[in-house]
């Protein structure tokens, strides 16, 4: 759906989105949306050995999940962090970092 670079943490990140919340993201509607199943994937930037001047994706630092099923408004936030995507449940913020990846706008695309 996105990407983000955050140059100040080192980060780089990516948020896949599935055709409800697509859907939902381009008219403003992710808060009520139901059956939406989102993830943002954030890595740790590493310089591309193959390429001067820009930045791959390194080591996986977490994976963020909003979803909600078809019966309710509820969204979920779950984190899992770090290489074996252990679960943590909730961060310390999870309405700051629900609110964060809720307002993400689609990439615009052809």
């Amino acid at each position: 759906m996105s990407t983000l670079i955050d140059k100040k943490a080192g980060t780089m990140s990516t948020l896949y989105a599935n055709d409800i919340a697509m859907r939902a993201a381009r008219s403003s509607r992710l808060r009520g949306a139901r059956g939406l199943a989102m993830a943002l994937v954030t890595w740790k930037q590493q310089e591309n050995p193959y390429w001067y001047g820009n930045n791959i994706p390194g080591e996986l630092l977490s994976v963020e999940m909003l979803s909600s099923d078809n019966r309710t408004d509820s969204i979920r936030y779950t984190l899992f962090e770090r290489k074996k995507l252990a679960f943590n449940g909730l961060s310390a913020q999870p309405n700051q970092r629900k609110n964060f990846i809720l307002d993400q706008k689609p990439s615009i695309m052809p």
